[in-house]
């Protein structure tokens, strides 16, 4: 399984917890000391698994497809919020560089009229 971070493990109740190897869900029971029990879902199991929530009354489709969008943008903001971290990182490298170069020829910025 791959590692592991607290990001991607979501508690589901009674000792039982779900994270995403970037291919399947898997489900396992955690005590506290040590993980068993893994199931791993890849998508046609958690189709499998949507589908008898509906059928048992547990999910309605509509609650499925309102849940499967709302992981979705989730998972549009993360991105977003990657490349905003990214580009401030990057606006503060070129920022320090240009600092630099001045600093280094002994530029300084023209001013503006």
């Amino acid at each position: 399984m791959s590692e592991k971070n607290e990001e991607n493990i979501i508690y589901l109740g009674d000792g039982a917890y779900a994270t995403f190897t970037g291919y399947s869900i898997v489900i396992y029971t955690w005590n506290g000391i040590e993980e068993k029990n893994h199931i791993h879902l890849e998508k046609t199991e958690l189709r499998k698994l949507n589908e008898f929530a509906e059928r048992v009354g547990l999910a309605s489709k509509q609650d499925l497809k309102r849940e499967h969008r709302i992981q979705g943008l989730h998972h549009e903001l993360d991105e977003e919020v990657t490349k905003n971290k990214q580009a401030k990182k990057r606006i503060k490298e070129l920022g320090e560089t240009i600092k630099i170069l001045r600093e280094t020829q002994g530029h300084s910025r023209p001013k503006r009229r």
